[in-house]
């Protein structure tokens, strides 16, 4: 893997988290700079008012780097071969903020 900043355009991969049988992953997209998340971006500390990496997959759906583990495209081949045999689980990022936004609401009760 070569070193690298964060330039805008960089390609990258995007993985929510992973287990010991699973990766699970959003997808690949573009590294798109650092932005503030909007209102409803939020973490376990509260909401996200400091600039983060904005990622834009390849379906069109955003994902922020507060919400993931990502890195060079060119590294995912070796990141899947180092933690082989997991198995690569694809993760619809709409999905994922409707699950966090009603774990949050029902926490808030």
């Amino acid at each position: 893997m070569t070193n690298w900043s964060r330039t805008p355009g960089t390609r990258v991969y995007a993985m929510r988290n992973g287990d010991d049988n699973h990766l699970y992953l959003f997808g690949f997209g573009t590294y798109e700079g650092d932005f503030t998340p909007p209102g409803w971006a939020r973490t376990g500390l509260g909401e996200v008012t400091y600039e983060n990496p904005r990622i834009r997959l390849d379906d069109g759906k955003t994902v922020w780097g507060f919400e993931c583990w990502w890195g060079l495209e060119e590294a995912w081949p070796a990141l899947v071969e180092r933690y082989a045999p997991r198995t690569v689980v694809m993760v619809d990022v709409d999905e994922y903020h409707a699950e966090v936004q009603a774990a949050s609401e029902e926490a808030a009760r």
